[in-house]
């Protein structure tokens, strides 16, 4: 990496960082970063660029919301054009289209958000004439059972005209809706509160996939029982309504659903119209202007909202690195880290600017300078590994990139938990073929996304094939490739007692893997899970120990000693007393002999499978026993003896 000094005038400065941007080489100090945050240049535009932001995010939400396909553009040169394409129709130059772009954007916001209040007012009110319809209909049908008993409203009514005076009638009802969920609890609330002199009805219905239903309660209004009803009706936020003289009811039923469908056929057309205009907001314009029929054919599908977006944050990223560079007389100066190799890719960038000052910075002799930025050289093996590298934390610059070394490590690692070369091939016919086949997949959209992956699912099938016939599975199930060492056809006659005998010489090893016939033994999974349980531990070990040693090598470069003595030295002895002690005791149990299932023979003091001591045991006695807190294994227990 090398450090640069850009010197620009005020007035190229957005077209001159907005050039750097399309190669994105460059990375700007910040020389503004001892700044108040309110204080810099270019912090409204950036708020600005925010809020734009937030209106567009809430547009293609409400797209969504009522199922506008929304397009991305498939890549910075679909991008490109179509941002052409709205310069050509708004007739603004690049430099002044955000302007354009914001002032749109907000006279949309501002006419959704009123047309879909509208809407949600249509609803609400048909909502609530359903209610009425639901609650007129459900007393319509319970005439027979009121014995003689008003709408509350209506008996207040008829029996004080004047106003004067209350007179309580015999018997009142009061009607309206509440949830379904609520109806225990009102029925119960009502019967203590009038001391059990009330009736409740109800009728379930569904209103927008919300279970509801239409109440109606018979009581005397005597005592003041019909303010207290009332109270707790209302009480549950559902809707209570004033019935009419029950002599009208069908009248005012067929008013209602006169109303409910004007109101539904107004909210129809409200959300058709609202539709059509989000729908035309996202037509593409270069599209729309018909120029290149072929080209036509790429961007047809790319939503507006979406360019807009995608401009709308190029804009801020560019706002962001000017606010980076120092403004003195009408001129900003920045310095920035731009890849050795790529020098003259940016120098030919700026070279259309006559005004714009471009040089080397080296810092005075003695001083050590800034520290360069990272920047590795990637390629479509690399590009993955780097990914998910940089997940965890960014390489400093000057130590070694650990994503090198994952490209082998990362899928050889999962093969060892994998280890099926049925499963395995599957991984790898589907790599090979993103491998193949990649120039027709990336015409693809939906699928280009996969291709970053490719090699990457090309080595962990590779692997998974390997260590599947290491291993002897194939959809877990063993194979027998290059013949067993055990007589399996006298095993399956019965004449062996239950024991598989060697065909020949005891000595025979199966050429590659685990020999099938372990399939048939009882303790196979136990064996089987042993081995790749210890296996993984040696594997593991050594791979953290590769850790380790590039962790010393970053050290002595970046000459940072402490952390190589106290860290890496010590943390390596340390790793080696614990976890590598472990993996000298797994070699030692494979190659120490053990009579598996026979009588000990004192003569040789070989141990048998129920006497030889644990590993885990071992570990944590010897360290343990370092301070006194454990006892040395019997003698007949431990592996070597004097």
């Amino acid at each position: 990496m090398e450090l640069f000094k850009l010197t620009t005038p005020k007035d190229d400065a957005w077209r001159v960082i907005e050039a750097l941007g399309h190669e994105d080489l460059v990375q700007f100090l910040n020389m503004t970063e001892n700044v108040e945050i309110t204080k810099l240049l270019y912090q409204d535009r950036i708020k600005l660029c925010e809020e734009t932001e937030r209106r567009i995010l809430f547009l293609l939400n409400t797209c969504r919301e009522y199922h506008i396909k929304i397009n991305k553009p498939a890549d910075p040169e679909s991008f490109s054009r179509n941002i052409a394409a709205i310069e050509a129709e708004k007739k603004k130059s690049h430099d002044l289209l955000f302007d354009a772009i914001e002032t749109e954007v907000r006279d949309c916001e501002r006419f959704v958000v009123s047309q879909r209040d509208t809407i949600d007012e249509i609803k609400r009110n048909i909502d609530k004439l359903d209610d009425y319809n639901q609650v007129i209909s459900f007393i319509s049908s319970m005439m027979n059972n009121l014995n003689g008993a008003r709408p509350a409203q209506a008996a207040s009514d008829a029996e004080n005209p004047g106003g004067d005076l209350y007179i309580d009638s015999a018997l009142q009802f009061i009607a309206g809706t509440v949830k379904h969920e609520e109806m225990e609890r009102m029925k119960l609330m009502l019967f203590r509160i009038t001391r059990g002199r009330a009736l409740t009805h109800f009728r379930p219905y569904t209103q927008n996939n919300v279970e509801k239903v239409a109440y109606m309660v018979v009581f005397s209004a005597a005592g003041g029982n019909l303010d207290r009803v009332q109270k707790i009706c209302d009480s549950f936020l559902g809707q209570r309504f004033e019935i009419p003289d029950m002599n009208t009811l069908e009248r005012e039923k067929m008013e209602i659903q006169t109303k409910i469908s004007k109101s539904q056929a107004l909210y129809n057309t409200s959300v058709k119209q609202l539709k059509e205009y989000l729908f035309e907001l996202n037509s593409s314009a270069e599209a729309a202007q018909g120029q290149n029929r072929q080209r036509d054919r790429q961007v047809v599908n790319v939503s507006t909202l979406e360019t807009y977006k995608w401009f709308v944050a190029k804009e801020k990223a560019i706002y962001n690195a000017l606010n980076m560079l120092k403004l003195h007389r009408q001129t900003f100066i920045g310095y920035m880290w731009i890849p050795s190799e790529k020098q003259g890719l940016v120098a030919a960038k700026l070279n259309q600017f006559e005004s714009t000052e471009f040089s080397r910075w080296r810092p005075a002799e003695g001083t050590p300078g800034p520290v360069p930025p990272t920047s590795f050289k990637r390629n479509d093996v690399l590009d993955f590994h780097q990914q998910t590298v940089d997940t965890y934390k960014y390489a400093t610059y000057g130590e070694i990139n650990p994503a090198i070394f994952q490209i082998v490590t990362f899928p050889y690692l999962y093969a060892v938990m994998y280890g099926d070369w049925g499963h395995g091939m599957i991984y790898f016919a589907f790599g090979a073929t993103l491998c193949l086949f990649e120039g027709k997949i990336r015409e693809n959209p939906g699928l280009k996304g996969l291709l970053v992956a490719r090699y990457f699912l090309l080595m962990m099938g590779f692997f998974a094939v390997f260590f599947g016939f290491l291993y002897n599975e194939f959809f877990a199930v063993p194979t027998n490739i290059f013949g067993t060492c055990f007589d399996v056809a006298a095993y399956d006659a019965g004449t062996t007692g239950g024991v598989i005998n060697y065909k020949g010489s005891s000595t025979c090893v199966y050429p590659f893997g685990m020999d099938p016939s372990w399939a048939l033994s009882s303790n196979y999974l136990t064996f089987t899970n042993n081995i790749k349980e210890k296996l993984s531990v040696i594997i593991a070990y050594f791979h953290l120990n590769f850790g380790i040693a590039l962790k010393a090598l970053n050290a002595i470069q970046a000459g940072n000693y402490k952390v190589l003595v106290f860290d890496v030295i010590t943390g390596f002895f340390i790793f080696l007393g614990l976890i590598g002690y472990m993996i000298v005791l797994i070699y030692a149990k494979w190659w120490y002999p053990i009579h598996s299932y026979g009588p000990q023979d004192t003569s040789t003091d070989h141990p048998t499978l129920s006497t030889s001591p644990s590993i885990i045991v071992v570990v944590i006695g010897d360290v343990m026993g370092m301070v006194g807190f454990a006892t040395p294994n019997p003698d007949n227990l431990q592996w070597f003896t004097d």
